[in-house]
């Protein structure tokens, strides 16, 4: 008799801990969050603040 613990439920999580859709890595939520990211830092880079 071997004492194995085994989870219900062995998904992989995302990086923000939802789960993500099948096939997909990452969720829906952490993915647009990482594209709105993008845009922010493009955006930056563009327009620097004035001193």
């Amino acid at each position: 008799m071997t004492n194995m613990i085994s989870f219900l439920d062995e998904t992989p999580s995302c990086g923000c801990g939802n789960a993500p859709a099948e096939g997909q890595v990452q969720c829906s939520k952490y993915l647009a969050r990482e594209r709105w990211s993008r845009k922010q830092r493009a955006r930056n880079r563009r327009n620097p603040r004035r001193a």
